[in-house]
């Protein structure tokens, strides 16, 4: 947990935009998931992946916006 993590928050937020390539985070966790405990599954997801998703919803304007909505947050 104490390892790989911070490498995982670190990739993240040097690659992960959530709008333009939403898929990032959801591949990247799918394959850590066997090599993780829950505990750290738990933080990634809660800590790590869904404030940015929040964030970016809250940031998102339909009238500006060039991706829907739909297509990167489901």
């Amino acid at each position: 947990f104490q390892v790989v993590v911070p490498e995982f928050q670190r990739y993240l937020s040097r690659t992960w935009d959530p709008v333009a390539n939403s898929s990032l985070a959801y591949d990247a966790v799918s394959q850590w998931r066997g090599v993780w405990g829950s505990e750290a599954e738990h933080y990634v997801l809660h800590d790590l992946v869904w404030p940015r998703l929040k964030a970016a919803a809250e940031e998102w304007n339909p009238y500006t916006a060039h991706v829907p909505l739909h297509t990167w947050l489901h």
